[in-house]
């Protein structure tokens, strides 16, 4: 009779995880994407002192490439990321 242990915390939660640290990125991309879109002003308290603040970087000329912004590439990455980590779990399937 041989005993099995179970799986880590680590390893059960992993996707969801993954997942929720995406969708995080994703929202925060998302913002500083409508934000360099629309000419808005960004609310971010970074920029203290001499420090460079969210609008200073996001009005810079490595702030866009091929006329997007850089922020919505980072949009499209972490929302792939997001998807990949929950399609697993979504998808029922009798392989195990």
């Amino acid at each position: 009779m041989s005993r099995r242990r179970s799986a880590p915390w680590i390893y059960r939660w992993s996707r969801q995880l993954i997942a929720a640290i995406a969708v995080v990125g994703a929202l925060l991309t998302a913002y500083l994407t409508v934000v360099k879109l629309t000419g808005g002003t960004a609310v971010c308290s970074a920029g203290a002192g001499n420090a460079s603040s969210c609008n200073d970087v996001l009005s810079s000329p490595y702030a866009s490439i091929f006329g997007q912004p850089l922020t919505l590439f980072g949009f499209l990455a972490y929302t792939s990321m997001a998807t990949f980590a929950l399609a697993p779990l979504l998808v029922k399937g009798d392989t195990k």
